[in-house]
């Protein structure tokens, strides 16, 4: 797997404590985000986390580039936005904004 990051480290933490997202609530929602994949058998090929540069959408993107059919994107999505909300009582579905794109 690549890791392509978006942003630098640095940044992203700025950001994520501007917007009230702690760094364990980042790290956990990739965490969730993998084991979902597992889960599915679908394989990833890069992980992107970027700021959005526009004044009125600050929030932080996470991107995983997986191989699968974008039907089985959504299926994965759903499935992880429902572990996201067990695991992490006050989520930031708002502020951290994650997504898997079909490759």
């Amino acid at each position: 797997m690549n890791e392509n990051i978006g942003e630098s480290a640095a940044s992203i933490s700025v950001m994520l404590a501007i917007l009230g997202v702690s760094e364990s609530e980042y790290i956990r929602t990739q965490e969730l985000a993998f084991a979902v994949l597992r889960e599915n058998g679908t394989k990833c090929k890069f992980i992107r986390t970027a700021i959005e540069r526009d004044p009125d959408d600050s929030n932080v993107y996470v991107q995983m580039g997986v191989f699968a059919s974008s039907s089985k994107v959504i299926k994965m999505e759903c499935e992880l936005a429902v572990r996201l909300n067990d695991a992490l009582c006050d989520w930031h579905a708002d502020k951290l904004i994650f997504a898997f794109t079909p490759l």
